[in-house]
């Protein structure tokens, strides 16, 4: 293998490394939060659909959330319906954490591995050979003869 084709394939390896490790420190380990729709907020002077962040455990964590309460929602006024959480706070943003977590671990383990074969191919390639030091267009005595023998007689 030569050597700007070692360095190519160093540099594609590190990517990969670079990259998980990116995805993990910053973004797998760091705690996540889930913005839940709790319904319509007729305190504001323009009543509109409002959702409440929650903070949730990181996608690591056996639980999405702990066991604190979840935030306190604003009350409404006595003729309108409360602000109520409309589904379970964290669980799908962290099961769609968990879900991109390990496509990207499998996109990168591919990404090596390819990087492995190709590299293992490229070692196991023969060095070209060099041509012939008489040259290319110059036959040698068993091809000149037989093509003087299969020669058509002009005559």
């Amino acid at each position: 293998m030569s050597p700007s084709a070692r360095r190519s394939v160093f540099l594609a390896s590190a990517a990969l490394v670079v990259w998980y490790l990116c995805v993990l420190l910053l973004w797998a380990v760091q705690p996540l939060s889930d913005a839940v729709p709790i319904g319509v907020d007729y305190s504001l002077k323009s009543p509109r659909q409002v959702s409440q962040v929650v903070e949730c455990n990181t996608l690591f964590a056996e639980s999405a959330r702990d066991s604190s309460p979840l935030p306190v929602l604003n009350p409404q006024p006595a003729d309108k319906p409360p602000l109520t959480y409309s589904r379970e706070a964290c669980v799908d943003v962290q099961r769609d954490a968990r879900i991109i977590f390990a496509l990207n671990t499998v996109f990168v383990a591919v990404a090596l591995i390819g990087v492995f074969l190709v590299v293992r191919r490229l070692g196991r390639q023969q060095p070209p050979t060099p041509p012939s030091p008489s040259g290319p267009m110059e036959l040698g005595a068993s091809e000149r003869a037989s093509m003087a023998t299969s020669a058509p007689n002009s005559g």
